[in-house]
């Protein structure tokens, strides 16, 4: 991943040199969608009783353990370094300074290319909406779904055909895992290049098919026109997405009906006995309902089963959904869900 990629080296030379941590003391919501290694301006703003400073960066306003000669006023050159376990800067002028002596750490041509396609992206783009996949058209043309089997199979339709997973996808087809007609419905089978491509595909035999798919990658290579101009927002995507672990969908599941929906892998483990490597994932969905007013859902999956936690914004919504939890329960047990526990509150 190529926050990662960054984020460990940057880690390393701070670590083999005398640049002191700069962290920020409070737990930030919503992290800015700024690139380890990348230099900001910041400007002092006051001087706190605890010996720590009040520091702007761009729209945010931070608590940070600034060298203690540091005034209010004072305008400083700091160089992100991590968003994780807590968000953590230094001083560019540090980080210059310890460079030469650890020669050794440096980016990789392709690390520095993904770092400026991103930051290109950031540049571009309302940070807020960098990682968000909006779909125009819903998902269903008719009315709330009556099948609700039917129903989670276009959900995931509507993730696994965003083009978030094209390349991943293209690994599938050439292995006979999947159609070229479902490929054909991503977005970037779309753009004209690959889709006058993909046309000659029904037409090769199984040994120049390979050769054929090499030509739809996007090649990173730095020096070259590497990704279509029109693929350049999904390919940002894509590499946020690996980065932070998480999807976020927003669009209309039907007529009128918009949804605010996140996938993410969960990194914590609550309980100790299990496999490290076993992959934990949390969703959590919001929406406006006509009777029920807005109803956020959470569910966490893991190897004990599901958990769901679902909130209202009106009280009485809360207590007419948990007298059907009992209901949805046995249903999902029924569809062989296990069910770890089953919450409802208001607010």
């Amino acid at each position: 991943m190529i926050h990662n990629d960054i984020q460990n080296q940057l880690a390393l030379l701070v670590k083999t040199s005398a640049a002191p941590l700069i962290e920020v003391a409070q737990d930030v919501t919503e992290t800015p969608q700024w690139v380890p290694g990348e230099r900001l301006p910041a400007f002092v703003l006051a001087s706190l009783p605890n010996g720590r400073f009040q520091v702007q960066i761009q729209d945010q306003v931070l608590d940070m353990n600034l060298p203690r000669n540091s005034e209010p006023g004072q305008k400083l050159d700091l160089t992100f370094v991590s968003a994780t376990p807590r968000m953590t800067f230094a001083l560019a002028g540090d980080l210059a300074k310890a460079l030469p002596a650890n020669s050794g750490v440096s980016l990789s041509e392709t690390a520095k290319f993904l770092g400026a396609l991103i930051q290109k992206g950031v540049s571009n783009t309302d940070a807020a909406t960098t990682n968000r996949v909006v779909r125009n058209a819903p998902i269903l043309a008719g009315e709330p779904p009556a099948n609700i089997r039917e129903f989670a199979a276009a959900l995931k339709t509507a993730v696994t055909q965003s083009g978030l997973f094209y390349e991943s996808h293209q690994a599938q087809w050439v292995s006979g895992e999947r159609s070229l007609s479902i490929l054909m419905q991503e977005p970037q089978a779309q753009l004209p290049l690959a889709h006058a491509t993909t046309n000659t595909m029904t037409q090769v035999s199984a040994d120049t098919k390979t050769a054929l798919d090499n030509n739809l990658q996007p090649t990173l290579q730095p020096g070259r026109d590497a990704v279509h101009p029109q693929a350049a927002p999904l390919v940002q995507q894509q590499l946020e997405a690996l980065d932070t672990r998480q999807i976020v969908w927003q669009g209309q599941v039907w007529p009128g009906q918009n949804m605010d929906w996140q996938i993410e892998e969960d990194a914590s483990h609550p309980d100790s006995n299990y496999d490290d490597e076993t992959p934990q994932w949390r969703t959590r969905l919001h929406l406006d309902l006509p009777s029920l007013g807005g109803v956020t859902a959470r569910l966490a999956i893991d190897r004990a089963g599901i958990r769901v936690e679902m909130a209202t914004e009106k009280s009485d919504s809360a207590n007419v959904l948990k007298n059907e939890m009992t209901q949805l329960a046995t249903s999902m047990e029924a569809s062989g869900i296990k069910v770890a526990g089953l919450t409802v509150k208001h607010g």
